[in-house]
């Protein structure tokens, strides 16, 4: 009924409710369910075969190992990693030091992971996202912060960031993305869908768009692009490689193209235009 304090390790065979705090200077291993009302606070490594349930905040020293779902109501900071078989909710920061792998997660503050993340559903975070590795998202990767990327990103759903995208590796998206700002990505960026971005976009590598692409601000590809539908940017456009545009382009400020281009649609260009190679237009 009251708080729960164990100075060692402690295994239980079965479900646990705390309806206080929990303090374990050791490890825990638990079978079953473990329910804490208030904060939950564990020295060692925590190991679940049930779901994890904390009405406060939780702070673990080594990793979290969780059979079903986790659902903690105040922030959670993991020294080690964090395996969660099926669904997170968790209602304040998540800080996780090693690889991340979970079912869906959704965090209601922002999101700091200090390696790679593996999540086969949904990802949901309400404010920023940092991840020291890489990230595959088995759905849709929806970010109301800034979303910064150390390795690769893969997302096998649609991605809807609210604020600035930076990835130092390659980018792949099944679906669409939806940027409110601009995006910086250090390797190529293939995406399935439309893309949309607020503000300025630029790309290391090869620029692969099977739907429309639209651009509030300049566009900087160090390789090659090729969109499937109408390209609409609100600056320039520097291109090193061919260019390659199944709708129409429209361009308002000075584009600057390395090597071949050709438009499927009509070609409008607001500023000065500089070509290397061949420029083609079906429709002039």
């Amino acid at each position: 009924g009251g708080a729960l304090a164990v100075s060692g390790t402690t295994s239980l065979g079965s479900d646990v409710s705390v309806a206080g705090s929990m303090a374990v200077q050791g490890g825990l291993q638990l079978s079953g369910v473990l329910s804490v009302e208030g904060a939950a606070a564990v020295g060692g490594a925590l190991e679940l075969g049930g779901a994890l349930v904390v009405g406060g905040p939780a702070s673990l020293e080594a990793s979290l190992s969780v059979g079903a779902g986790a659902v903690v109501s105040g922030g959670v900071d993991i020294s080690g990693g964090l395996a969660v078989s099926g669904g997170g909710v968790f209602g304040g920061l998540l800080e996780v030091d090693a690889p991340l792998v979970a079912g869906s997660l959704t965090v209601r503050g922002a999101v700091v992971l200090g390696d790679a993340v593996n999540i086969g559903g949904l990802l949901g975070v309400d404010d920023g996202l940092r991840i020291g590795g890489s990230a595959d998202v088995g759905s849709d990767l929806s970010v109301s912060g800034a979303v910064a990327v150390a390795g690769s990103l893969g997302v096998a759903g649609a991605a809807d960031l609210r604020d600035a995208l930076q990835v130092s590796g390659p980018a792949a998206l099944r679906s669409s993305l939806a940027v409110g700002e601009g995006a910086t990505v250090g390797g190529a960026l293939v995406v399935a869908g439309d893309v949309a971005l607020g503000g300025d976009a630029t790309l290391s590598s090869d620029a692969v768009v099977v739907g429309a692409l639209s651009v509030g601000g300049a566009v900087a590809l160090g390789s090659s692009m090729d969109v499937g539908g109408d390209v609409e940017l609100g600056s320039s456009l520097l291109v090193v490689g061919d260019a390659v545009v199944g709708g129409a382009l429209a361009v308002s400020g000075t584009t600057s193209l390395g090597s071949d281009v050709s438009v499927a649609g009509s070609i409008v260009v607001q500023g000065g235009l500089q070509l290397s190679g061949v420029l083609s237009v079906e429709d002039a």
